[in-house]
């Protein structure tokens, strides 16, 4: 596969490289470039730190935003009109909160990085000269359509309830097929839905209703139990839980 970066991603991936740090496309883009579609937006992952990565973007002469992300380890870089978010390789646990990390810390190994990330076929990596990085089999299981996680999937749901409807909104968007492993996890994970936010939950779902296997989305999750949850909005100071989608 011959795909071409555009060349404000490459400049930054290049920039990060002279000063000696590594840097890699990964998440989403990967997939897409592997189904040989453009996608729409880039990340990069990389072993500089975050304040290494501003310093880097201003020898360019490019601007950083680095309020929002700075302490996940997230600086959005840039050119021109184009942005790229640049994420420093991490590795984080979770504790109460159904969706955002409760410790973040900085790894040195891509390995390590893409570890933690949710399924198999969103963990590959790709380097500025088009070679493709897969520890995780991520790209046979986008051939087979197989949505697998990276690691167990119970401990992946446990982590980030997100990422259950994450599962949905994959199927619906690739047509791939859930892995049973999957759904079982999904089932024993179930009570952390209350603990995400409407609008997380929204997001997704909406991105569900838009995919071209849409059907396949919305039987996950009437299988799953997903449908019939509830997840939680701030109303005037309160708490509340808001029924999902009821009426499936």
């Amino acid at each position: 596969m011959n795909y071409l970066l555009p060349d404000y991603v490459k400049s930054i991936m290049a920039a990060l490289k002279e000063r000696g740090f590594e840097a890699y496309l990964v998440g989403g883009a990967v997939r897409d470039i592997l189904l040989e579609k453009v996608p729409e937006d880039y990340d990069v992952a990389t072993s500089a730190r975050p304040e290494e990565v501003i310093e880097t973007a201003r020898n360019a002469g490019w601007g950083v935003v680095d309020e929002l992300g700075r302490n996940f380890g997230v600086v959005m870089v840039v050119v021109g009109e184009k942005s790229v978010e640049v994420t420093s390789y991490r590795g984080e646990s979770y504790g109460h909160d159904a969706h955002r990390p409760e410790k973040v810390w900085y790894c040195g190994e891509l390995k390590d990085d893409l570890a933690r990330r949710d399924f198999t076929i969103n963990s590959i990596a790709m380097s500025i000269d088009g070679t493709f990085i897969d520890y995780f089999n991520g790209i046979e299981d986008l051939k087979d359509k197989k949505l697998r996680t990276v690691g167990p999937a119970a401990q992946r749901f446990a982590e980030d309830a997100l990422r259950m409807f994450r599962a949905c909104r994959f199927l619906a968007q690739l047509g791939v097929k859930g892995e049973p492993e999957v759904f079982t996890a999904i089932a024993e994970q179930l009570p952390r839905v209350g603990g995400l936010s409407l609008e997380r939950v929204r997001t997704e779902l909406n991105k569900l209703m838009l995919g071209n296997f849409v059907e396949l989305g919305l039987e996950a999750l009437v299988r799953s139990g997903l449908a019939a949850q509830s997840c939680r909005q701030r109303e005037k100071g309160k708490l509340l839980q808001v029924p999902i989608l009821p009426e499936l």
